[in-house]
């Protein structure tokens, strides 16, 4: 025993040899004057490596902690107030952020944190954006933890995918807090790219059993732009290889909780998460409650007074049964006798009365010779003629139906799924293709805007492909509306739309609602647009051919050598009156014109046929003349030539000038 441990020496002497080798194993030297029974490890290397003693005291409080890293921390925590007992797991391999692929939970860190959320196909990205700063920000997000029990000492292992946009100008910092920082990393990107993923391990630094409700602090230090995304942290020093989302697996009891108040006790079982799963609470006010999902008493159980709010009981023995009101899916009895039962709501298989006043009734079946009711409410009723002031139902079906008022979203059935439904705010009425078919035409009448593109207001029919499910309207070649008659419509104004035949084909009308004799026709064999009157139809595309005179129209283009003076020789201009054509103007008397036939015979591509009569191609004869009038220019050009010449040799030979030629 050393009283004086500061300077000391340790020797060994073995008596009985004089050579020879000796190893020392698991040397211990401790203070005090009880030599112990067993080796352990110094207190050192419990804390690091497997196990974990802590004793703290404080001035109102006493507590010990003991932890076997990666499996169990048990505590005591005993104030002026109570007792805390608590045992929980510190369960391992498991990711210990809450939903890193979706994302569900998390909020902004700190205001103007810029978060965006991205991602791909398979897991989300939250992305902090900052520039322009001159400092420090740290701005980012939180995310809740499945654990918030840590220990000091212990290993936590990450892997993080993070997307670079923006180089940062400082670092990505991680961090879990319980108030202040208990343990976290930082990562300096030096690239941009996606996908980049960065592994590690970080000590805890201080012991705790509760972090902040979203523990788990990134954030940005300064400028940059990062989507941070599927973040593995979990216990150990191994960092996870691939990543992993425990979120599912959490939702179990792994934390057994007592506490100890002046005048309370309470029993819990927890989650990771800290959400309560079961527990039994004995109040200070006399009020004590048992929570959880189901609880099974056995044996013989005597409870003096009881409130029971809800309860299913398999079998019920009393000698006396008194109630304000029973409330039954089932009520047999061979005998009940009463002067008056009022019954809410119940089901009978069977109801035998002579006489029975009953406020409501449903009744899955039923034979009643005659029904004398104010008001009757049904989700269905099969009747071959039902008349009443007033029918209010889900679902009517029957061969007539007469009365005043029907109210209320009512609808009567059509078929086996279309129906005629008074909705919210319009009337809806499907009719079913078939009496099975679940697609057929829809009628919709709604009453006000605002209620969508697939809500359109007013009028809106519509071929619906399945009427068991919404927003099944499509687009249709099929006629929708047929109407024997004139539709008189702001908009489109007085007019009649019709069907008839130009050449043997079908074409569309638009005429004035009460004109017989003229109209717009649209198709026909030429898939052209056409004027018709009296029976005579005009192509609008023969009109707007002949004025065509681009290059990319035509081909084997060359100079003309055809006369032109030729083609007009032989034209013969006549003057003639114009016959007047049903309640048409009168065209002028026309002194110079030239004949459609007469032409013809001169060269049939000066003339075409529209609606049934000849008509000179303007285009064709305008050329013909120009080029006749460039014709007339050369020879004009040559006679002055030969004039030029002529007087030229009168004026050099004056025989000829005087009239004298020798």
């Amino acid at each position: 025993m050393f009283n004086n441990f500061k300077n000391f020496e340790l020797q060994f002497r073995i008596d009985g040899a004089s050579s020879g080798k000796f190893h020392w194993r698991a040397l211990m030297i401790t203070t005090g004057d009880i030599f112990p029974n067993y080796w352990t490890k110094p207190i050192e290397d419990l804390t690091t490596v497997t196990a974990f003693n802590e004793v703290k005291d404080t001035l109102g409080s006493h507590t010990r902690t003991i932890s076997e890293q990666g499996k169990t921390i048990s505590q005591v925590v005993q104030t002026s107030e109570g007792l805390i007992t608590r045992v929980s797991d510190l369960i391992d391999n498991q990711n210990l952020v809450y939903d890193p692929t979706n994302y569900s939970k998390y909020r902004e860190r700190e205001p103007n944190s810029n978060l965006v959320m991205t991602g791909t196909n398979e897991y989300k990205l939250l992305r902090i954006a900052q520039s322009g700063r001159t400092t420090n920000g740290w701005r980012g997000f939180q995310m809740p933890l499945h654990s918030q029990k840590f220990v000091a000492g212990e290993k936590l292992s990450y892997r993080v995918n993070l997307w670079i946009d923006v180089l940062p100008d400082g670092k990505v910092g991680f961090e879990i807090k319980s108030g202040n920082s208990i343990g976290g990393f930082t990562i300096s990107p030096t690239r941009t790219g996606a996908a980049q993923i960065f592994t590690g391990t970080f000590t805890i630094n201080k012991t705790v059993t509760k972090t902040d409700d979203f523990g788990l602090h990134i954030w940005l230090e300064k400028n940059g732009t990062v989507a941070v995304g599927q973040i593995s942290i979990v216990r150990g020093s191994q960092p996870p290889n691939n990543f992993v989302d425990s979120t599912s697996f959490q939702q179990i009891a792994t934390e057994s909780l007592v506490q100890q108040h002046q005048g309370s006790y309470s029993i819990q079982n927890l989650t990771n998460a800290g959400s309560l799963i079961s527990g039994i609470n004995l109040g200070a006010n006399g009020i004590n409650r048992i929570i959880g999902k189901a609880t099974h008493i056995t044996g013989d159980t005597l409870i003096d007074r009881a409130v029971i709010k809800s309860g299913m009981i398999d079998k019920l023995k009393t000698s006396n049964f008194e109630s304000g009101s029973v409330t039954t899916m089932v009520l047999a009895s061979n005998s009940v006798t009463a002067d008056k039962i009022v019954v809410d709501q119940a089901f009978f298989n069977k109801l035998v009365a002579n006489e029975a006043y009953l406020r409501q009734l449903f009744a899955k079946n039923a034979f009643i010779n005659s029904v004398q009711s104010v008001r009757i409410d049904a989700s269905q009723i099969k009747s071959g003629l039902l008349s009443g002031d007033r029918i209010q139902g889900g679902t009517i079906t029957g061969t007539t139906i007469s009365g005043g008022l029907l109210t209320g979203e009512t609808k009567i059935k059509l078929g086996a799924y279309g129906s005629f439904d008074a909705i919210n705010g319009g009337l809806q009425i499907n009719v079913p293709r078939q009496f099975n078919s679940k697609d057929g035409l829809g009628v919709q009448f709604i009453g006000s805007y605002g209620r969508g593109d697939n809500v359109p207001y007013g009028l809106f029919i519509y071929k619906d492909s399945d009427f068991t499910t919404g927003n099944t309207a499509s687009d249709s070649d099929d006629f929708l509306l047929t109407v024997e008659g004139y539709i008189k419509a702001k908009g489109i104004g007085w007019l009649k739309y019709g069907k008839s035949s130009i050449n043997g084909s079908t074409t569309g009308t638009i005429s004035y609602w009460n004109s017989n004799n003229v109209s717009l026709d649209f198709g026909g064999s030429g898939n052209d647009i056409y004027y018709s009157y009296n029976g005579k139809a005009y192509s609008l595309w023969q009109i707007v051919n002949q004025h065509f005179s681009d290059k990319n129209l035509k081909e084997n283009i060359g100079l003309s050598n055809y006369k032109a003076l030729d083609f007009i020789k032989r034209f013969q201009f006549k003057e003639y009156d114009w016959k007047k054509i049903g309640n048409r103007i009168q065209k002028a008397h026309t002194k110079i014109g030239l004949i459609a036939q007469d032409v013809q015979q001169i060269d049939s591509s000066l003339v075409y046929e529209n609606g049934g009569f000849l008509n000179l191609d303007n285009t064709r004869l305008t050329n013909i003349a120009l080029k006749g009038i460039q014709e007339l220019i050369l020879d004009i050009r040559k006679l002055n030539k030969r004039l030029e010449m002529l007087e030229d040799e009168h004026r050099f030979n004056p025989s000829i000038s005087n009239g004298v030629v020798d």
